[in-house]
């Protein structure tokens, strides 16, 4: 139907994965019953999955406030997990580094109300506008000592400090594209778009766009796949 996949799966998982954690027949008992595409977390920006929630506390915050970057004093980070100790990176040297540094993108989604790959670029590593702003982004340790740090255990915490005295406090367990906060089909055009942007065509990417949301009800996926291909 113009989809395929490794025709030898069990085998490749077998040995990456050890013969007693590959039992084939529990791959496919609920085939057609459970969708594992519902179940998945959707990544809205391009960095590190430990930052969305926050990242999206942010965006809203500032959304809903109305508030400017200018204005803010310090935006603190609550880690609440040790693993989140990885993206305590006050000081990035290199590319990779922006996309796990809390400093990086607090600062960006505060200052403008989104985080794409713009500004996930070598320049922005030394660019005096970020570093400076970096400063206003302070990492605070709330988890006790031998804490988990892997699934998430509490609410991720932000509190947003203005010049003025006001503070705002947000708390969010799931980020929005979580399985129990899951995005609507505007959302997800809206980020399709975004991501899409100069890789497919306006027409290639409505038609693909819509391809994806009637998944179930297209009888044949090959001009789908056709247009990806040719994107990549």
């Amino acid at each position: 139907m113009g989809l395929s996949g490794n025709p030898d799966i069990a085998t490749y998982l077998t040995e990456y994965l050890g013969r007693e954690r590959v039992v084939p027949g529990k791959m496919v008992e609920d085939l057609g019953k459970r969708w594992l595409l519902k179940e998945i977390w959707i990544k809205k920006y391009p960095v590190c999955f430990m930052q969305h929630r926050h990242i999206d506390m942010i965006i809203a915050l500032k959304k809903e406030q109305n508030l400017s970057f200018d204005d803010v004093e310090a935006i603190e980070v609550h880690a609440r997990r040790s693993r989140e100790e990885a993206c305590n990176r006050p000081d990035p040297k290199t590319e990779g580094d922006l996309q796990f540094s809390f400093q990086h993108n607090m600062a960006v989604a505060m200052m403008c109300g989104d985080i794409t790959l713009e500004y996930i670029t070598p320049a922005a590593v030394t660019d005096p506008k970020w570093r400076e702003a970096w400063k206003k982004v302070q990492y605070i340790v709330d988890y006790p000592p031998g804490a988990p740090g892997g699934s998430i255990q509490e609410p991720a915490r932000i509190v947003v400090r203005m010049k003025d005295g006001r503070s705002f406090i947000r708390e969010r367990q799931f980020p929005i594209g979580h399985p129990k906060e899951p995005l609507t089909p505007g959302q997800f055009q809206e980020f399709f778009d975004k991501f899409s942007k100069g890789i497919l065509s306006g027409k290639d990417n409505q038609k693909t766009s819509q391809f994806i949301l009637n998944l179930e009800k297209m009888e044949n996926v090959r001009e789908l796949m056709d247009i990806l291909r040719m994107a990549g």
